[in-house]
């Protein structure tokens, strides 16, 4: 059990705390919890429990073991590059979205150095770069970091933010897109991401949003959830609430957060006919969307001061 906490987590203080059976919340510190679910992983086979914080309400993985193994099954998959290859297409309308959310943050100044952890095979990289940032990625699956140098020609780094040791003051942006959900610290990621950014630099923070619409459905009427909210992929479940307390916690400025349907949804229609007649009603249900914090996902954007 240590051997394999030890491969991810490198800090002895916070790998003495994961050995403890009553593992504070890393958001609030308590260590009482109730159990929320159980749920089969997707890539170990095995049974996992999600429970919730009694105090601060944050939902994650009850076993910090069972959580390690989640991280470690992703880094050793074989099967990621094809799933990253899969969506390709789709995930590029998406993340220029987030590029442009990004570049527009710093009135789109080129040459900004970009650092994308959890980059999977560059999609993100090479939208940023092409739009003139010089970006660099961290992606803990090696076929992954090897497909984004090898086919989409950007520079990434194999491991996690802890292998490599970055100097102070070294970016002016970071971006986290659905990976938070799947680290085993978050909140000393987000501490580490704080050290390494420039002052004014900014970080973009992408995760699902446990307030979904079609979960909040599924738990009233007692119906499928078919957006598979509950992800045994996933460590940590974040609603709006929780992420803002995660990113205060670890001394960032935010500056917005969005936790409606995405703006870049509408653009998925091929029909330009159709774009334009849907521009209006669908920038009424975002906004209601925005409003509730019921879209599909939260993004949240920080700043170091």
């Amino acid at each position: 059990m240590k051997k394999l906490l030890k491969r991810y987590v490198h800090d002895e203080v916070a790998l003495a705390v994961l050995m403890r059976e009553d593992v504070p919340c890393f958001i609030c510190g308590n260590t009482s919890h109730k159990k929320y679910i159980i749920a089969k992983s997707l890539f170990t086979g095995k049974n996992v429990t999600i429970v919730q914080c009694e105090k601060c309400g944050l939902f994650y993985v009850g076993d910090r073991i069972s959580a390690i193994q989640l991280l470690d099954a992703y880094v050793q998959g074989d099967n990621f590059v094809s799933y990253f290859k899969e969506k390709e297409g789709w995930d590029a309308v998406f993340l220029k979205d987030i590029a442009c959310q990004l570049s527009a943050y710093f009135e789109h100044r080129a040459g900004l150095k970009l650092l994308d952890i959890g980059c999977g095979t560059g999609t993100f990289l090479k939208i940023a770069q092409e739009i003139g940032f010089d970006a660099v990625g961290i992606e803990p699956n090696k076929k992954a970091a090897e497909y984004a140098a090898d086919k989409n020609h950007v520079t990434a780094l194999q491991g996690t933010l802890d292998d490599y040791d970055f100097s102070p003051e070294t970016f002016d942006a970071v971006s986290l897109i659905q990976t938070l959900e799947h680290l085993p610290d978050p909140l000393k990621t987000l501490s580490d991401i704080r050290m390494v950014l420039k002052k004014g630099g900014a970080v973009f923070i992408e995760v699902p949003n446990f307030s979904n619409i079609f979960f909040l459905a599924s738990r009233l009427f007692g119906i499928r959830d078919r957006s598979m909210t509950i992800d045994p992929a996933h460590v940590w479940y974040f609603t709006v609430k929780s992420l803002k307390k995660l990113v205060k916690a670890a001394g960032l400025e935010i500056i917005s957060v969005d936790a409606g349907f995405n703006k870049a949804l509408l653009d998925m229609s091929t029909s330009k006919l159709m774009r334009t007649m849907l521009r209006v009603p669908y920038g009424v249900f975002r906004a209601a969307s925005k409003f509730a914090g019921i879209g599909m996902a939260v993004q949240l954007i920080a700043v170091r001061k």
